[in-house]
């Protein structure tokens, strides 16, 4: 069944609006955002904390892969196994 090209156009035409639509409301999550971070975010509110928190950096290890490819995934292992390289790494160094 050919397509209508005139509702092929019509429909190039809708997206086109819907992306430029989609553009402008996250423009406007942006500046509601920064709107509320001038009004609420300066003080030492629990807004600002929070906001902070959210901003750190999730550094932590899920996993760690060590000798002969094992694998240690739960917290203490991984804490374990760190533990145990720089021991020996250290235990290598010359110090004098």
């Amino acid at each position: 069944m050919p397509m209508d090209s005139g509702l092929v156009d019509k429909e190039l035409r809708l997206q086109e609006e819907v992306m430029k639509l989609s553009f402008q409301e996250k423009i406007q999550l942006q500046q509601r955002a920064k709107c509320t971070w001038l009004k609420d975010g300066n003080r030492c509110s629990k807004f600002f904390h929070a906001t902070v928190r959210a901003r750190q950096p999730r550094n932590f290890a899920a996993y760690l892969l060590y000798a002969e490819e094992k694998l240690a995934s739960d917290d203490r292992a991984v804490v374990d196994e760190a533990i145990k390289f720089y021991m020996s790494l250290y235990n290598q160094v010359d110090y004098l």
